[in-house]
């Protein structure tokens, strides 16, 4: 993840137990599952438009 690939399901998981918003709330799994998604789009997006 640190350089710049798209956490897996394992990693995500880690992440969400220790992870809390700015109002201390914590992360949900499912919530940065979506992240990686919207993330994973975006990315996708920018590759069609540098060909």
């Amino acid at each position: 993840m640190l350089e710049g690939d798209l956490a897996c399901d394992v990693e995500l998981q880690k992440l969400a137990q220790r992870l809390v918003k700015p109002d201390s709330v914590a992360w949900e799994e499912g919530e940065l599952v979506d992240i990686r998604l919207a993330e994973d789009l975006k990315r996708r997006r920018q590759q069609k438009r540098s060909r």
